[in-house]
């Protein structure tokens, strides 16, 4: 479920992110808050496309949904919390839609000021970035991300799981207080815990967090060019191969004859 909510969140994101990117360059000046708000509407896209799986992957987790297929997490979830528990937290994701925004902008600008200064070096306009200096920018820039909303992340994951349930009611709409719920540890018997506690409480397994989403992240900016410039390539061979100048299909491409109908 995981691999399958991975894969598609990634799939969509970009799909929907570079269209937007290529739409808005022919119209308008790509600035930094032109990047946030198209990166904003791409995380807005994806996450109501994607989104039941994102449940079906952290409800699969539970142990009451251990050894249950991804068809089986399902039909339990529409057997004892209806369809709507299938987007539980869209509210949240969709603020955290700023996430990838601010993961591709930052990627972006640094990715930019790197090829202009290696242009300059290389006295040379046609420049590209290694796959390893992709994966440092890819990485940096998902940990600046992970880290300004993180907290957010946290009440996302907690309120799918349904890990308030056994605790006082919670009126569903005040963050505030589900921010001042899980920034007081369970096991602290002081009467006002200190701004700082509370703090590193609300950061608790950021670590584990950054290690996995950056790296994730990392790999994926490092191969996304290699496999687009793969793609083009076969694509422009296909074209040489198969079509004309002209736009027309060639006849009998292949075998020197005509090709069969």
């Amino acid at each position: 479920a995981k691999c399958t909510e991975t894969g598609s969140k990634n799939f969509v994101y970009f799909y929907i992110y570079d269209w937007l990117n290529a739409a808005a360059k022919a119209r308008l000046p790509l600035t930094t808050g032109v990047k946030l708000f198209l990166g904003y509407t791409a995380g807005v896209g994806n996450t109501l496309a994607t989104m039941p799986l994102e449940v079906l992957a952290t409800k699969a987790q539970l142990p009451s949904f251990k050894g249950l297929n991804l068809v089986a997490v399902l039909g339990k979830i529409l057997n004892t919390e209806g369809i709507g528990a299938l987007y539980t937290g869209l509210a949240y994701n969709v603020v955290l839609c700023v996430n990838p925004a601010i993961q591709n902008t930052t990627f972006d600008r640094l990715k930019e000021i790197l090829l202009k200064y290696l242009a300059r070096r290389a006295a040379n306009e046609h420049v590209s970035m290694t796959p390893l200096q992709a994966f440092a920018l890819g990485a940096f820039a998902k940990a600046v991300a992970t880290f300004v909303t993180f907290p957010l992340v946290r009440i996302k994951t907690i309120l799918q799981a349904g890990k308030f349930a056994a605790k006082p009611p919670l009126r569903k709409s005040s963050s505030v207080e589900l921010l001042r719920r899980i920034s007081v540890r369970d096991d602290d018997k002081s009467e006002e815990p200190s701004m700082l506690s509370r703090i590193a409480e609300l950061y608790r397994g950021v670590g584990s967090a950054l290690l996995k989403s950056t790296l994730q992240a990392a790999l994926l900016y490092m191969m996304k060019d290699q496999i687009e410039s793969t793609v083009a390539r076969a694509f422009k061979l296909t074209a040489k191969v198969f079509f004309r100048r002209t736009g027309r299909l060639k006849v009998g491409a292949l075998s020197g004859r005509p090709l069969a109908s």
